[in-house]
């Protein structure tokens, strides 16, 4: 299977046909015998300098499990990952901080993942220390810049403050301003909106976009909200029980999606319009655990279409061209596209 159906060139970062198992296992002797469990089955994808790839599904699917894979802190149990064409895979704690100013990882929580007892200046300046990447006049410049690039302006003005001091944007901004200090061809956000209100949660994601036209940054954008990801991204990956089972164009997977399950999610995505309809369909069950994967289709339990054939004995292939699906009776539901009354 070939990484992702980015635009031609080299891409910034991609993952392909990536497998994480996790144990279970305490103690020696149940290491000895202890069952591996998979969370990431076969992952394909590459992102090109300047785009979005927009990463849905429920809690649970694996979405940021991809993040903490992309990131070197999630292990690797099969398959390559490369970051600016550099396989990446089996990188120490060491080789990994030479890659460290490549890719950049923004946290979901700006209420947790900045210290608040550091100022603005000392937060978005750590990596720079830590890495040892300027000489100590340089620091506010630089500090200043990707401020700037944040969207905290005049950036001299936060320089002094505290976390404490700011809004939930504000702290999300300084966040992406920690992040952009290195100058990374590569950003991977994990739910960065979903503990902000949604005029913010616009805005920053906003941001993000002219991040990847402006500066040419390749962004991971994980989120499970399809109004969201169909308003910023270039293309969008759907994740069921960790494996893509969907990909494309972000138009070609939230209007005219082929897998029941991203059809599932679209259909519930509300519509502030009462003359919008939409075909709804209804889903049964629960996410499974990955410790009781499904045979075949690892939908196939929940799915409305599923036949007892093929769906619950072969598990289907990504197949298709710039729009590719995993489903064996891709299709057959209709469109899943608002239309007028």
């Amino acid at each position: 299977m070939s990484a992702g159906n980015g635009t031609a060139g080299m891409p910034a970062v991609s993952a392909d046909d990536v497998n994480v198992e996790f144990g279970t296992a305490r103690g020696l002797a149940a290491l000895l015998a202890e069952r591996r469990i998979r969370v990431l089955e076969d992952v394909s994808f590459a992102i090109q300098p300047g785009e979005i790839l927009g990463l849905g599904g429920e809690s649970g699917s694996g979405k940021s499990t991809v993040a903490g894979v992309l990131c070197g802190l999630v292990g690797v149990s099969a398959g390559q990952v490369r970051v600016g064409g550099q396989d990446v895979t089996h990188f120490s704690h060491r080789e990994w901080r030479g890659v460290r100013t490549e890719i950049q990882l923004i946290f979901q929580d700006p209420f947790e993942s900045l210290n608040p007892q550091f100022t603005v200046f000392a937060s978005v300046a750590e990596p720079l220390v830590s890495l040892g990447l300027c000489a100590k006049d340089e620091l506010v410049p630089r500090v200043i810049d990707a401020l700037d690039k944040a969207e905290l302006r005049p950036p001299s003005a936060y320089l002094n403050r505290r976390p404490t001091s700011l809004s939930g944007g504000e702290r999300q901004r300084v966040a992406i301003a920690r992040a952009l200090v290195v100058n990374p061809s590569v950003l991977v956000a994990d739910e960065p909106v979903s503990m902000l209100d949604p005029t913010t949660a616009v805005e920053i994601t906003s941001l993000l976009r002219r991040l990847a036209d402006d500066l040419g940054v390749a962004i991971l954008l994980i989120s499970h909200d399809l109004k969201l990801l169909g308003g910023v991204c270039d293309r969008v990956g759907i994740m069921y029980l960790g494996r893509l089972v969907e990909t494309g164009s972000a138009s070609d997977v939230l209007r005219h999606a082929k897998h029941p399950y991203t059809k599932l999610l679209v259909s519930a995505v509300p519509n502030v319009d009462p003359r919008l309809r939409r075909p709804r369909v209804v889903l049964k069950g629960a996410l499974p655990s990955p410790a009781h994967r499904p045979s075949g289709c690892p939908f196939h339990p929940r799915c409305p279409i599923a036949d007892g054939g093929g769906c619950a004995t072969t598990v289907p292939e990504l197949t298709g061209q710039a729009h590719r699906c995993a489903c064996h009776r891709a299709g057959e539901i209709p469109d899943a596209e608002r239309s007028y009354q």
